[in-house]
């Protein structure tokens, strides 16, 4: 084009984007509270439950606070225990535990030399990493396969409804309470072991409450 036109057509095209990376950083904005909202309103449930008007109780426990009357708080080691079958990833294949819970690894993951030393892990299992530059990378895993040896694999004890510990144990306040437990050399990275995880006091609502809580967060 003439070089006027040139000008012209840059000016525009430099006018209209940064008028829409500002409307991308606004939304990004709106969505990142949004999540902070969710959060929020999930760790609320899970410790409160779903009736304001509900009789509550100290649980005695610093990081959960009130619960409901009806509520009783006990040891993870109570309702889960730990998982510590080996197996290889040729037979049970990799999954990744990140904050987007448990899933299938992905083919362009780095994968470890040691594939034949893994962590079984069964569909309902509960799987943490301990590490802490890891936080927050947990679930219930909805898969059977295997897991890096830094990863805690649990199994129910007990009829549960797993997806309510799924939610609380990445609800921010277990979350610093689980990694509050660790020990390491390095300030800023350290582990916790299974035998400092299985005293952690967790709630236990009556099995109905955990479903409708479930529902609700649904």
């Amino acid at each position: 084009p003439p070089l006027p036109e040139q000008e012209k057509i840059v000016n525009y095209i430099e006018s209209r984007t940064s008028k829409i990376d500002a409307y991308i950083a606004e939304k990004e904005k709106e969505v990142q509270l949004l999540n902070e909202l969710k959060e929020a309103e999930i760790a609320k449930v899970v410790t409160y439950g779903l009736n304001p008007d509900v009789k509550m109780k100290e649980s005695g426990i610093s990081w959960i606070g009130m619960i409901p009357e009806n509520w009783e708080v006990t040891k993870i080691s109570s309702l889960f225990i730990e998982r510590r079958e080996k197996v290889s990833d040729k037979d049970f294949p990799a999954l990744s535990v990140s904050k987007q819970g448990i899933t299938p690894q992905l083919e362009t993951a780095v994968k470890t030399d040691n594939g034949d030393n893994r962590k079984k892990v069964c569909i309902g299992d509960f799987v943490v990493n301990s590490r802490s530059d890891r936080k927050g990378s947990c679930g219930i895993s909805p898969y059977t396969g295997s897991v890096s040896l830094i990863n805690i694999v649990l199994r129910p004890r007990k009829d549960i409804v797993g997806q309510y510990y799924h939610y609380l144990f990445r609800s921010n306040d277990y979350i610093e309470e689980y990694y509050r437990l660790g020990r390491g050399i390095v300030a800023d990275l350290w582990t916790t072991r299974y035998s400092e995880m299985r005293n952690i006091m967790i709630p236990l609502p009556p099995k109905a409450e955990q479903q409708a809580i479930v529902v609700y967060i649904s």
